[in-house]
């Protein structure tokens, strides 16, 4: 998504909107992506109760929110992130290089 558009997986659609809106606000955008249940077999492990990766060179930021997912308590509402924190270019309030998040 660059470094312009932050993915974001959160569990709650009313939650989704609300970020979602917010961020459009503050032209700070967010893409919403899915907590895709098929991709939770990529964190088994032959050796651990879980990896902390995933097993393949694909889905990466959706096997890392699912792997997150694991220590949420059922029921609680949540978010997570996905950011590139470096600018490829300057821009007002945001220069190129790595930024604090």
């Amino acid at each position: 998504l660059g470094t312009d558009v932050a993915a974001v997986f959160v569990n709650d659609d009313e939650v989704a909107h609300k970020l979602h809106v917010c961020s459009a606000q503050e032209s700070d955008h967010t893409w919403r992506l899915p907590l895709f249940k098929g991709y939770k077999k990529m964190l088994d492990s032959k050796f651990a109760d879980m990896s902390n990766i995933g097993n393949a060179p694909y889905g990466g930021a959706i096997t890392a929110a699912l792997y997150l997912e694991r220590f949420v308590s059922q029921g609680t509402k949540w978010i997570h992130v996905d950011f590139m924190a470096y600018n490829t270019a300057s821009r007002p309030g945001r220069p190129e290089g790595g930024e604090a998040m």
